[in-house]
């Protein structure tokens, strides 16, 4: 039997249904697979299993960075809409996730010094950071540390200063959650409005982990990016939900700290604006990447 021939409109119906569904393709680049089922593996920093999964190919390879109390399960939707077309490495910070979470000092030296393990581990050489909240100080740090290794930046409602300057106000932030119902501080960080299924995720990520690792990362992060010096030199993509935090005066320091800024806000979105929109930040980042890879 020979080929099926259709008509004029419906060859053309079948041709419009083709170009979106490869539109799709396109869009999705990478390897689209839900985190849950990419193979986890872990590497042992300075007596501490530190674990990471990885999808995808290519170079340069992007880093996954979470914020406070958060581990690898907070880029869940960059895992199925990638936002690059090359290898994505998603981690457990010591003290989070499936890694171990001794007690000790998490300083941000030493954290950045198991995202190193990792890239070494993983065989990746030069990568892009992927930086969510205060995870972009401590992509800092190893971008400080690591200079020659990183491309770009992409920071996600990134903090690179504590967003309480005043001593004592700081010092009653950190208070909250060293008492027995600091619960209710974390639930607090959450937006009101989040679809309450992605909160209830959310709210159960941040508690699973452990208190005093918490406290020392959160001091860490105030450390850190109070101390922090130099610019960053690299191609720096801001990403953030409209919020009193984000005043033009830290828009400004923030061009003064990289000269190479593209900030951009997305519309109806909160503090975890990647898990709510992960199509745009998908296409933004995407974007971002191809202009850093054609004026480089």
């Amino acid at each position: 039997m020979g080929p099926r021939r259709f008509g004029p409109r419906r060859a053309l119906v079948l041709g419009a249904v083709a170009l979106v569904l490869g539109g799709l393709a396109a869009c999705s680049g990478g390897s689209s697979r839900p985190l849950s089922e990419l193979r986890a593996r872990s590497v042992d920093f300075d007596g501490v299993s530190v674990r990471w999964k990885e999808s995808g190919s290519g170079e340069p390879s992007m880093i996954f960075v979470p914020g406070w109390a958060s581990d690898m399960r907070v880029f869940a939707g960059q895992a199925e809409i990638p936002p690059t077309n090359g290898r994505m490495i998603f981690l457990d910070l010591p003290g989070h996730g499936e890694s171990d979470a001794p007690e000790r000092d998490y300083s941000f030296s030493w954290l950045a010094g198991a995202i190193e393990s990792v890239r070494e581990a993983a065989g990746a050489d030069r990568v892009v950071l992927f930086a969510h909240s205060n995870g972009a100080a401590l992509a800092r740090e190893y971008l400080r540390q690591h200079p020659d290794r990183v491309t770009a930046f992409v920071s996600v409602e990134g903090s690179f200063r504590p967003v309480v300057s005043e001593p004592r106000l700081w010092d009653r932030l950190v208070a909250r959650f060293r008492q027995t119902d600091y619960g209710e501080s974390v639930g607090a960080m959450l937006a009101p409005d989040l679809d309450p299924a992605l909160r209830q995720e959310l709210f159960d990520m941040m508690m699973s982990t452990p208190q005093h690792v918490m406290v020392s990362t959160l001091l860490a992060y105030g450390e850190s990016a109070s101390a922090a010096t130099g610019t960053i030199d690299v191609p720096l993509l801001a990403l953030h939900a409209p919020s009193r935090f984000w005043t033009d005066e830290y828009r400004r320091w923030l061009e003064g700290v990289a000269p190479r800024l593209e900030w951009k806000e997305r519309a109806g979105t909160s503090h975890f604006l990647m898990r709510e929109d992960p199509a745009w930040v998908a296409e933004t980042v995407k974007e971002f990447l191809a202009s850093v890879e054609a004026g480089s």
